[in-house]
């Protein structure tokens, strides 16, 4: 399995998206199907389209869905 490779972040970019996951998001392991290895997830549930291609920006990792 390849993972991801992620930016690294400044100390002030890492504060600020730590505010934003406490404030707004979950950290959990989840798994697609029974019986295979969990992986971390990390998400945000906000509605300011801008905060959350900053995040993508700045991680440079996950995808953006919406709700229907």
């Amino acid at each position: 399995m390849e993972y991801r490779k992620v930016r690294n972040l400044s100390i002030e970019e890492a504060a600020y998206l730590g505010g934003i996951v406490d404030g707004e998001g979950t950290i959990a392991l989840t798994s697609r199907n029974k019986g295979q290895n969990r992986r971390l997830a990390i998400t945000v549930s906000n509605t300011e389209r801008e905060l959350l291609d900053w995040i993508l920006e700045k991680v440079s990792a996950g995808i953006i869905t919406t709700k229907r």
